[in-house]
């Protein structure tokens, strides 16, 4: 076995696949613009760091840390299973798009009622609503799982 330098290697894979340019010419420049927008964004939350001082700062990444969680808990993990259905049947991309929308809706606005709700018990002394938190988990339930089980309910019949 010869070796090669690593210039001639490129050209000999670039003589045996034409689309191989092309190929290394766009991961570069999506390479570029990764490595461009980490260093802006390195850039931005430092000054917005120096600037807010580190109890506003914190404050700031609390509140960022609570949308990141309350949009993950929202996302359902839709995202694979509309792609994978949108694939298998491209008929039903409507169907699947709005079924997927309302559904994120839906679990977001019971996650963010969620953490209002809690909030509101942890200023509240014990033993006030409580039994108004107990049918909440309830209807929440059965929000969440209904689907399954009308579909459960509808394969026996």
């Amino acid at each position: 076995m010869v070796s090669q330098s690593p210039t001639a290697l490129l050209r000999s894979l670039a003589a045996r696949y034409p689309e191989l340019g092309r190929i290394l010419e766009n991961a570069s420049w999506l390479t570029g613009s990764r490595v461009l927008r980490l260093l802006v964004s390195l850039f931005v939350v430092a000054m917005m760091a120096r600037y807010l001082g580190p109890s506003q700062y914190g404050v700031l990444q609390y509140a960022l840390a609570i949308v990141v969680i309350v949009s993950s808990a929202a996302g359902l993990g839709l995202r694979s299973v509309v792609v994978r259905n949108i694939v298998r049947d491209e008929d039903s991309v409507g169907t699947l798009l709005g079924s997927a929308l309302l559904l994120r809706l839906a679990s977001g606005a019971l996650v963010s009622n969620n953490i209002a709700n809690d909030h509101a018990a942890q200023t509240q002394p014990r033993g006030a609503g409580d039994d108004h938190h107990d049918c909440q988990g309830v209807l929440q339930y059965a929000v969440l799982r209904g689907p399954q089980v009308a579909r459960h309910h509808g394969d026996h019949e």
